[in-house]
């Protein structure tokens, strides 16, 4: 169910995905492909120290990038569409929402449910924390049948379970 690189234990009973390396970006992908219809999942925060980002990538450049999100990279490399636990989104076919600070976003903290709806008709991303706060990615478009869920990690010990 789910993929990655060293650096993650990854329990497949639970779909429990757990860093094992830290002060890197290491990026995990649950094998669903998002294909041309609607998509919804859930990802819960077991534990996170001080950064997380969720939300979707290019399988190809995931995997390309050796499972790591390098900051240092042009945008349109990245591949991530995700929002990050310190309230940033990131999405590199959209400059205004790329490295853009989101307004009055809560954070991420240990607990926290994220409800995650994909839909390739109207090229959206919509995260709903905890069901109150909402935020919606416009213009993610790209080859939706390498598109996957994904998480990067920062930290030591920082957890994350998928579920549908």
């Amino acid at each position: 169910m789910v993929s990655s690189s060293k650096g993650i234990t990854i329990n497949a009973n639970t779909a429990t995905v757990t860093a094992n390396s830290k002060n890197e970006y290491r990026c995990v992908f649950a094998n669903i492909i998002l294909n041309d219809a609607e998509r919804k999942w859930k990802v819960i925060v077991n534990n996170v120290k001080n950064w997380i980002g969720i939300g979707v990538s290019l399988k190809e450049v995931v995997i390309c990038n050796k499972f790591k999100f390098n900051f240092n990279n042009p945008a349109f490399n990245h591949g991530t569409f995700f929002i990050s636990s310190n309230g940033l989104a990131y999405n590199p076919n959209n400059f205004k929402e790329n490295d853009t600070k989101i307004k009055n976003f809560p954070g991420l903290h240990n607990g926290d449910e994220i409800q995650i709806k994909y839909s390739a008709k109207e090229s959206t991303l919509q995260f709903k924390i905890n069901n109150s706060f909402e935020y919606v990615m416009q213009n993610v478009v790209s080859i939706r049948a390498f598109m996957v869920p994904t998480v990067i990690f920062l930290n030591l010990n920082d957890e994350v379970t998928f579920d549908n």
